[in-house]
Protein backbone atom coordinates (compact mmCIF):
# COMPACT_ATOMS: atom_id res chain seq x y z
CA UNK A 1 0.00 0.00 0.00
CA UNK A 2 1.21 3.44 -0.79
CA UNK A 3 0.83 6.30 1.62
CA UNK A 4 -1.43 9.12 0.57
CA UNK A 5 0.19 12.49 0.25
CA UNK A 6 -1.23 15.14 2.51
CA UNK A 7 -2.95 17.79 0.46
CA UNK A 8 -2.30 21.42 1.11
CA UNK A 9 -5.28 22.94 2.79
CA UNK A 10 -6.48 26.49 2.94
CA UNK A 11 -8.06 27.79 6.08
CA UNK A 12 -10.79 30.28 5.45
CA UNK A 13 -12.78 32.34 7.87
CA UNK A 14 -16.26 33.64 7.42
CA UNK A 15 -17.98 36.38 9.32
CA UNK A 16 -21.57 35.56 10.06
CA UNK A 17 -23.93 38.09 11.56
CA UNK A 18 -26.83 36.92 13.64
CA UNK A 19 -29.93 38.85 14.55
CA UNK A 20 -31.22 37.34 17.79
CA UNK A 21 -34.53 38.23 19.34
CA UNK A 22 -34.60 39.99 22.71
CA UNK A 23 -35.07 36.67 24.54
CA UNK A 24 -32.18 35.13 22.64
CA UNK A 25 -29.97 38.14 23.45
CA UNK A 26 -30.64 37.62 27.16
CA UNK A 27 -29.87 33.91 26.90
CA UNK A 28 -26.65 34.58 24.96
CA UNK A 29 -25.52 37.15 27.51
CA UNK A 30 -26.14 34.73 30.37
CA UNK A 31 -24.20 32.03 28.53
CA UNK A 32 -21.25 34.39 28.04
CA UNK A 33 -21.36 35.26 31.74
CA UNK A 34 -21.20 31.56 32.65
CA UNK A 35 -18.24 31.05 30.33
CA UNK A 36 -16.43 33.94 32.02
CA UNK A 37 -17.33 32.54 35.44
CA UNK A 38 -16.04 29.08 34.50
CA UNK A 39 -12.74 30.50 33.23
CA UNK A 40 -12.21 32.57 36.38
CA UNK A 41 -13.19 29.64 38.63
CA UNK A 42 -10.79 27.34 36.78
CA UNK A 43 -7.98 29.87 37.04
CA UNK A 44 -8.61 30.33 40.75
CA UNK A 45 -8.57 26.55 41.32
CA UNK A 46 -5.39 26.18 39.23
CA UNK A 47 -3.60 28.84 41.28
CA UNK A 48 -4.77 27.27 44.53
CA UNK A 49 -3.61 23.79 43.45
CA UNK A 50 -0.28 25.15 42.28
CA UNK A 51 0.33 26.90 45.61
CA UNK A 52 -0.45 23.64 47.42
CA UNK A 53 1.92 21.78 45.09
CA UNK A 54 4.71 24.27 45.83
CA UNK A 55 4.23 23.63 49.58
CA UNK A 56 4.12 19.82 49.43
CA UNK A 57 6.10 19.05 46.24
CA UNK A 58 3.84 16.02 45.87
CA UNK A 59 3.41 15.27 42.18
CA UNK A 60 -0.19 14.17 42.83
CA UNK A 61 -1.01 17.72 43.93
CA UNK A 62 0.15 19.24 40.64
CA UNK A 63 -2.78 20.88 38.83
CA UNK A 64 -3.84 19.38 35.52
CA UNK A 65 -6.50 20.35 33.04
CA UNK A 66 -8.51 17.24 33.88
CA UNK A 67 -8.57 18.06 37.60
CA UNK A 68 -9.69 21.60 36.88
CA UNK A 69 -12.34 20.42 34.44
CA UNK A 70 -13.73 17.98 36.99
CA UNK A 71 -13.93 20.72 39.62
CA UNK A 72 -15.68 23.33 37.49
CA UNK A 73 -17.97 20.85 35.73
CA UNK A 74 -20.36 20.86 38.66
CA UNK A 75 -20.53 24.65 38.80
CA UNK A 76 -21.09 25.19 35.09
CA UNK A 77 -23.64 22.39 34.72
CA UNK A 78 -25.61 23.82 37.62
CA UNK A 79 -25.50 27.33 36.10
CA UNK A 80 -26.57 26.14 32.65
CA UNK A 81 -29.47 24.12 34.05
CA UNK A 82 -30.55 27.15 36.08
CA UNK A 83 -30.47 29.48 33.08
CA UNK A 84 -32.41 27.10 30.84
CA UNK A 85 -35.07 26.69 33.52
CA UNK A 86 -35.86 30.43 33.38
Amino acid sequence: MSKKKKKDSITRAQRIEIYPTDDQKILLQKSFDIRRFAWNKGLMEWNFMYEEFKKTRNINDYPTGRKIRDIIFFFTSFCYSFIHSL
